[in-house]
C-alpha cells in the first residue's frame, strides 16, 4: 500500500489509514487517491476510499483477519497488557467513566483519543487525591506534580523511547500511537498544573460550581497608603457554596436519587409505631403538605457552629462560622464526606452586622431550592426534586443566636421552645403545653417589640422567610451538649460527692484507680478520661470531653457499683438516668418508649431537686422537651452534633497548613471545592456496606457444624472482619433482640463464595439481668448457631469481670 502524498509504502491498509491521519492530518472528509497497482482514482472522503480498496482490490482494513494472522511480538503483548490494565483501573477509580471497551476493540479501531483521555483522567485522579489531603496546600500539590514530571516521568519516558527506537522499527502501526502516548506521559499534568487550569478542567467536566463571595457591608473608611491618609473602600464579605449545583450533583451521580427514593418508600411502608427517621415524625408531614403527591421532596439539616483557626488565646484569634448541611435519609449519612459545606462567615462579622445581613444570600438560595426545586434525570425521565430545610442544628447558644432568641441563659426567657420564666425553669419537672411557643403567637407578638424582648425574641428571624420553616417549630436538640457536656456533669458530680463525703464508702483515690483499671475494651480504651480531682467535683465540671463522658457513664456502675448498698436512693436516681440516656441513644423509639421517657424525666428531675437540694439548670429544662421533640423530629442521635464537630477538623487542619490569613474563608471554600470534586470523581456518596476480611482465611474449628448448613467446597473461614467501620474478632460479644435480649459470642466468620454472603458462627450466652449494675451477668454458653452478618450493629460489647469473679456486659443499644 502506497501513500499518495509522500509515496511511502506500508504493509496493510490499516497502517496506511493511520499514517494518513497522524502524519498528514487528513480527516474523514479529505480527498484521497488510490495508487494500488495502476489505479489512480480519487475520492472525496475516507469511506469511499476504503470501500474502493475493499471491492476493487480485495484488501481488508483490519490487520489481524483470519487470512492475515501473524505472531505478536512479546513487547507488543506487554504493551497491550499495560494499556488494558490501565483502562481497567480507570473504570474502577473514575466513577464517571462509562466505557468498558476491551483492549482488543481498541486495537481494532486504534482509538488514540481514548488512550489520551485515560491519561488525563488518571492525572486528574492523582491530582485531586492530593488536594483531598487536608494537610496539603495547593503549592504542595503543584510541587509534587512538578517533581513527578521532571524527576520521574521524563527520564523514564526518554529511556523507553531509546529502547523502542531499536525494538519496533518494523511495526510502524504502534510507532504512531506509542509516540503520542509517550509524549503525553512526559507531562500528564499540563492541563491541571496551575490553579486556573485545574478549575477550568473541573468546570468543563461538571465537577465544580462557582463559589460565591457576597458583600455583607460596603463602606468608605480612612486609611494610610504610602504614608498618606486617604479614604478607601472596605468590603465585608461572606462565602456561599453553590448549593444548587452541589445538590444536583449529589443526586445525579451513582443512582443516589433512586436509592434515596427507595429509602423513603421503605420508611413509609413501616406499619409499626416506632420512629426511626426524621420523616416519620409529625414535623415533616406538615412541611410537605403543600407539595403535590407526584413531586419528590427531600429533607436536609443545616448546621451552624464556630471554629477557631488560630490560637484561641492569642492576639490573632479569628473564629469562623461554618454552615454545613446533610441529608437525614442518606445511606451512611454520618460519614464526614456526606456532610457538605454550605458557607463560611467570619464570626466577628456575624456579631457586627447580624444574622439578617450575613445569612440573606444563603436563605435566598434555600427558598429557591424549596420553591422551584431542581430537575434531575432518573432513568431517562426528568424529575422535579424539592429540597426542604428540615431542621437547623447546633448547640444551645449557637441555635439561640442563629434563630435570634435570647443569647444569655441567665435571661428571663431563654428557652427557644417555651415561654417559661427562668425561676420557674429552676424547679419545673413537667412540660407545660400552654407555654409552648407557636408560629401565630410569634408573629402576633411583633406588633409590640417590647413584648418580644420580654419573651426572649431579639428580632424577627430571617429563617422565617423560608415557606416551610419557622423558628418556633425547629424541634432540634443536641444530646452531645445537653447530656454529655451538661447534665451528666451535674448528676455525676453530685453522686460522687454523695458517696465520698456523706456515705464515705470510697475515696477519690480509689475511684480514680478503679476508673483507670476497668476493662474498657479495644474501642472505648481511647476514651479514658483524666483522673478526677476535688476541684472538678466542686465546680460540677469534670475534665472530660463528650465522648469521654459517654464512656465514663457507660462503665460507671462497674466502677463503683460494688461499694454501693442496694436500694440506695441516689443509686436508683443514677439507674433512672442511665435508662433515660439509653432511650435517647436508641436508633428507633416506639410510642411506648416516648411515654416512658416522659415519666422517667419527670421523676429524675424531681429526684435531682429533692436529693441534692439543687436547682435545675437550663439543660435540665431542655430535657423536659425531649419527648415532644422526638415525636416531631425522630431519634435525637440522628441530629446530634458529634459528626458535625468532627467536620471542623478538616477545615482547621487546612487552615493551619496555609500561611495566608487574607480572606481565609475563601481559601478554605476553594479547598473544599476540590474535595467535593474528588468525592464524585472517585466514589459514591452512598456506597454500599463493605465487608473487609482483615486476615487471611484460617482453618475452622467448627467444620462439622458448618457443613450442616453450607457447602464445604464454597466456604472460607476468618477470625477477623471489618463491617460497617467496626472490626470484629473471635470471642467478641454482640447483642440482638428476638422478643427478649440475646447476647452472642463470636466464634468464627464464614464466607460463602458461591452466594457472596457472610455468616457468623456464634454461641448464645446464658445470661441473667442484674438491676444493680444495669447489666447482664454471663453464666454460661449454649449451643452453636449460625447468623447473618447483618445481625451486627455498632461496636462489639465489652465483658467486664468484677472483684467477685463474675462477668458482666452492659448493652449499647436500648431494647426494653
Amino acid at each position: 500500500m502506497i501513500c499518495f502524498s509522500c509515496k511511502k509504502s506500508f504493509d496493510t491498509l490499516y497502517i496506511l489509514i493511520r499514517h494518513f491521519k497522524l502524519q498528514h492530518g487528513f480527516k474523514t472528509n479529505s480527498n484521497y487517491t488510490c495508487l494500488e497497482g495502476l489505479c489512480s482514482q480519487s475520492f472525496t472522503n475516507l469511506s469511499s476510499f476504503k470501500r474502493h480498496i475493499h471491492i476493487k482490490h480485495g484488501i481488508a482494513t483490519v490487520v489481524d483477519t483470519p487470512d492475515h494472522k501473524r505472531s505478536i511480538p512479546h513487547f507488543e503483548k506487554q504493551t497491550n497488557a499495560v494499556i488494558s490494565q490501565a483502562l481497567d483501573n480507570e473504570s474502577i477509580s473514575c466513577s464517571n467513566t462509562e466505557s468498558n471497551t476491551s483492549i482488543e476493540d481498541l486495537n481494532e479501531h486504534q482509538n488514540l483519543e481514548q488512550y489520551l483521555t485515560s491519561i488525563t483522567k488518571f492525572s486528574a485522579n492523582f491530582t485531586l487525591s492530593l488536594h483531598n489531603k487536608n494537610n496539603f496546600a495547593k503549592k504542595d500539590v503543584f510541587f509534587i506534580q512538578e517533581m513527578v514530571t521532571e524527576c520521574l516521568l521524563k527520564p523514564i519516558i526518554d529511556l523507553i523511547n531509546a529502547i523502542l527506537s531499536k525494538k519496533i522499527t518494523h511495526y510502524p502501526k504502534y510507532d504512531f500511537d506509542l509516540h503520542e502516548l509517550l509524549e503525553r506521559l512526559k507531562n500528564p499534568f499540563q492541563f491541571c498544573n496551575t490553579d486556573y487550569k485545574l478549575n477550568m478542567w473541573l468546570y468543563k467536566n461538571n465537577l465544580a460550581g462557582d463559589v460565591l463571595q457576597y458583600t455583607i457591608d460596603n463602606r468608605v473608611i480612612p486609611t494610610f497608603r504610602q504614608g498618606e491618609a486617604v479614604y478607601a473602600e472596605k468590603k465585608v464579605c461572606g462565602i456561599k457554596m453553590p448549593l444548587t449545583f452541589q445538590m444536583k450533583k449529589i443526586f445525579s451521580e451513582h443512582n443516589n436519587l433512586q436509592k434515596t427514593l427507595d429509602c423513603i418508600s421503605n420508611i413509609k411502608c413501616s406499619n409499626d409505631n416506632t420512629i426511626t427517621s426524621f420523616i416519620q415524625g409529625k414535623l415533616w408531614p406538615e412541611k410537605v403538605k403543600h407539595v403535590s403527591n407526584d413531586a419528590v421532596a427531600i429533607p436536609y439539616f443545616l448546621y451552624a457552629d464556630d471554629f477557631e483557626v488560630n490560637n484561641p488565646l492569642g492576639s490573632h484569634c479569628s473564629p469562623i462560622t461554618a454552615l454545613y448541611y446533610s441529608f437525614p435519609i442518606f445511606f451512611n449519612n454520618s460519614k464526614l464526606e456526606n456532610i457538605f459545606l454550605a458557607g463560611l462567615i467570619e464570626s466577628a462579622h456575624v456579631k457586627s452586622f447580624g444574622n439578617n445581613e450575613c445569612l440573606k444570600t444563603l436563605v435566598d438560595e434555600i427558598i429557591i431550592l424549596e420553591r422551584d426545586g431542581i430537575t434531575i434525570n432518573l432513568s431517562g425521565k426528568d424529575i422535579k426534586v424539592y429540597f426542604m430545610l428540615g431542621l437547623v442544628l447546633g448547640d444551645n447558644l449557637g441555635l439561640n443566636s442563629l434563630l435570634d432568641f435570647a443569647k444569655s441563659f441567665s435571661s428571663n426567657y431563654y428557652c427557644r421552645f417555651c415561654k417559661m420564666h427562668k425561676k420557674q425553669c429552676q424547679v419545673a419537672c413537667k412540660e407545660d403545653p400552654a407555654l409552648m411557643r407557636k408560629p401565630e403567637q410569634y408573629d402576633l407578638n411583633f406588633k409590640s417589640s417590647i413584648e418580644n424582648l420580654e419573651y426572649g425574641v431579639q428580632q424577627k428571624s430571617i429563617f422565617n422567610n423560608i415557606p416551610s420553616f419557622h423558628v418556633t417549630t425547629n424541634f432540634a436538640v443536641d444530646i452531645m451538649h445537653d447530656l454529655f457536656e451538661g447534665i451528666c456533669h451535674y448528676n455525676l458530680c453530685h453522686i460522687i460527692n454523695y458517696y465520698i463525703n456523706k456515705l464515705k464508702i470510697f475515696n477519690l483515690e480509689q475511684l480514680n484507680q478503679r476508673k483507670q483499671l476497668i476493662n474498657y475494651g479495644r474501642y472505648d480504651v481511647g476514651n479514658i478520661s483524666q483522673p478526677i480531682n476535688a476541684v472538678h467535683l466542686q465546680n460540677q465540671r469534670l475534665k472530660m470531653s463528650a465522648s469521654e463522658m459517654m464512656t465514663f457513664l457507660h462503665y460507671f456502675t462497674f466502677i463503683i457499683g460494688e461499694f454501693v448498698p442496694h436500694q440506695d436512693p441516689v443509686w436508683d436516681f443514677l439507674l433512672d438516668f442511665l435508662q433515660i440516656v439509653d432511650i435517647l441513644l436508641a436508633h428507633s423509639i416506639s410510642d411506648e418508649r416516648i411515654a416512658l421517657l416522659r415519666v422517667l424525666i419527670q421523676k429524675n428531675l424531681s429526684s435531682y431537686v429533692s436529693l441534692f437540694k439543687d436547682t435545675l439548670k437550663p439543660k435540665h429544662h431542655f430535657l423536659l422537651h425531649y419527648p415532644m421533640i422526638i415525636k416531631n423530629s425522630g431519634p435525637p442521635r440522628q441530629y446530634w452534633c458529634f459528626r458535625f464537630e468532627s467536620k471542623h477538623r478538616e477545615l482547621k487542619t487546612y487552615a493551619h497548613v496555609i500561611n495566608s490569613r487574607v480572606n481565609l474563608p475563601l481559601s478554605i471554600a476553594k479547598k473544599y471545592e476540590l474535595k467535593f470534586a474528588h468525592l464524585f470523581l472517585h466514589s459514591s456518596t452512598t456506597e454500599q456496606v463493605s465487608i473487609i476480611f482483615d486476615k487471611s482465611p484460617s482453618k475452622s474449628n467448627y467444620l462439622d457444624f458448618i457443613y450442616q448448613t453450607l457447602d464445604k467446597d464454597t466456604i472460607l473461614c476468618y477470625s477477623e472482619i471489618c463491617y460497617k467501620g467496626f472490626v470484629y474478632r473471635t470471642d467478641d460479644f454482640f447483642s440482638s433482640y428476638c422478643g427478649n435480649v440475646v447476647l452472642e459470642q463470636i466464634k468464627e466468620f464464614v464466607s460463602d463464595t458461591n452466594t457472596n454472603k457472610v455468616y457468623i458462627i456464634c454461641k448464645e450466652l446464658e445470661v441473667n439481668y442484674n438491676a444493680h449494675y444495669d447489666a447482664y451477668m454471663v453464666m454460661g454458653e449454649k449451643d452453636l448457631k449460625i447468623m447473618n452478618i447483618n445481625s451486627l450493629s455498632g461496636p462489639p460489647l465489652t465483658c467486664c469481670q468484677l472483684a467477685d469473679g463474675k462477668s458482666y456486659v452492659r448493652l449499647k443499644e436500648y431494647f426494653s
